[in-house]
């Protein structure tokens, strides 16, 4: 039967959590879409931003509403201001993105398939919208506000990455192809990375 109404979602609605400092609201979820895609409200704050991380079984999109962010991956490193749209198709590729300006930074992100927005509501804090909480600081990801995601989610969402190189730094040395290296990993593995990469700012944590 053809629909006969359209959803609306008030300024503000919407499951609201914090993660690693920065503060992120569903605006549409997969259990919304038969776990197409989901849509994601982010504000970043100053400093704010995920560590280096890849999932190459999802499509990523931003879109800057506001303020500005430095996107990068091995080979790139950009400055996207109000306006930009940043595109990460399938296959894997390692990117972040960070706030390195003193205001926050607006982002409406798209993924698809869906799963990112159950990850963020495992692993986050739940928060008023607009509220932020401090980021993290210890090395050591156990933190009440960091609770460990689902392996499913964390598998679905993330792959491990193999080097402690950031984007836009060359990579050293490691043998054999980085899919085969990746396979080896173990699920609890997976589940530690998931935790790092959105549960602390220190890179140093990447490699398990």
């Amino acid at each position: 039967m053809r629909p006969t109404a359209v959803e609306i979602l008030e300024p503000q609605a919407g499951p609201t959590v914090s993660l690693a400092g920065n503060t992120y609201r569903t605006l549409l979820s997969g259990a919304q879409t038969g776990d197409a895609y989901a849509v994601i409200d982010m504000l970043v704050p100053p400093g704010g931003g995920p560590a280096p991380h890849a999932h190459a079984e999802v499509q990523e999109n931003f879109f800057v509403i506001e303020g500005e962010v430095v996107v990068r991956s091995d080979t790139q490193t950009y400055t996207a201001g109000v306006g930009t749209f940043i595109n990460i198709a399938k296959g894997g590729a390692v990117h972040n993105f960070k706030n390195e300006s003193a205001a926050v930074a607006h982002l409406l992100c798209i993924v698809a398939p869906a799963g990112t927005e159950e990850m963020f509501a495992e692993a986050g804090q739940p928060v008023a919208p607009g509220t932020f909480l401090p980021p993290p600081r210890s090395n050591r990801p156990t933190l009440p506000a960091c609770r460990t995601s689902p392996a499913a989610t964390a598998r679905r969402y993330l792959r491990p990455l193999t080097s402690t190189s950031p984007p836009g730094k060359p990579r050293r040395g490691g043998g054999g192809r980085p899919s085969d290296r990746h396979a080896e990993r173990s699920e609890a593995s997976r589940v530690r990375n998931a935790i790092i990469y959105y549960c602390t700012r220190d890179a140093s944590l990447r490699s398990a």
